[in-house]
């Protein structure tokens, strides 16, 4: 979920390059698999193709080995991600923990459209349930993450919800007054 992220088999690092990141993403969203039409759509929107599609499977599979099926494309093998760990958290309840585990945004630098769909999905739901537990540390978490350091809400919350002495309180009132003054100012 980071700018540095990265895919691993068996303990070693697969250089992958941000699109075959995105394949393996949307794939492990989608168990049941995607055909070719289906997954292009995916990567990128109106402007992808079948025949694109299939050459990063193949570039993909290549490094990955025969986890990958075709008709439809899916993963073959069990898949552990940071969205799908923080999903269960949430799932759980455990929002302190969810929010501690949230590294930030689901690929940041991707613009495929099932890639932005999912984090704007998973931002979504970490935000609010942050926020709607009034948990300091989980708002503290989640303040700290790219997503949520310009949350003036969240920064709302937090400073109502520590207590006078906590150092973190005078970071709240600052932030958000920052927070504040910049939305002011936009035309």
């Amino acid at each position: 979920m980071l700018d540095a992220a990265g895919a691993h088999l068996g303990g070693r690092a697969l250089d992958l390059g941000l699109a075959g990141l995105e394949l393996l993403t949307l794939l492990q969203r989608h168990p049941r698999g995607l055909n070719a039409e289906e997954l292009a759509a995916e990567l990128r929107g109106d402007r992808g193709s079948s025949a694109t599609v299939r050459v990063l499977v193949h570039r993909v599979r290549k490094r990955l080995g025969p986890w990958i099926d075709a008709a439809p494309y899916r993963l073959t093998v069990p898949v552990d991600t940071d969205a799908r760990h923080v999903e269960a958290l949430l799932t759980r309840g455990a929002v302190r923990a969810a929010a501690h585990a949230y590294p930030g945004p689901l690929l940041p630098q991707s613009e495929a459209p099932g890639i932005v769909r999912e984090r704007e999905a998973l931002d979504a739901w970490v935000r609010h349930a942050v926020i709607s537990s009034d948990d300091p540390e989980a708002l503290w978490a989640w303040v700290r993450t790219r997503s949520g350091q310009d949350d003036a809400p969240a920064w709302k919350r937090l400073l109502a919800n520590v207590p006078y002495s906590d150092p973190r309180r005078s970071l709240a009132a600052s932030r958000l007054l920052l927070l504040r003054a910049a939305y002011s100012s936009r035309p």
